[in-house]
C-alpha cells in the first residue's frame, strides 16, 4: 500500500514539475512563483521519496514505530 501511495505521489511530482517548467511559465514571469513553485514540487518529491523509503523497510524490519 505504501508503495503504491509513494508512486502515485511520485507521479504528481512528475506532472506538477513538468507543468512549473512549460505552463507555468507561459502564465506568469514572476520568478518569486516560479521558485516557490519549484520549491514545493522538490518536497513532494522529497516526502514521496521518504514514503517509499516507509514502505520498502515496512516488512523488512520489525520496528515498532513503522506499524
Amino acid at each position: 500500500m505504501w508503495i503504491g501511495i509513494s508512486a502515485l505521489n511520485l507521479a504528481l511530482a512528475v506532472v506538477l514539475g513538468a507543468f512549473g517548467a512549460h505552463g507555468l511559465q507561459k502564465l506568469t514571469q514572476d520568478e518569486k512563483i516560479l521558485h516557490s513553485f519549484q520549491t514545493g514540487v522538490q518536497y513532494q518529491i522529497y516526502h514521496a521519496l521518504a514514503l517509499l523509503f516507509v514502505g520498502l523497510i515496512y516488512d523488512k524490519l520489525p520496528v515498532k514505530h513503522l506499524r
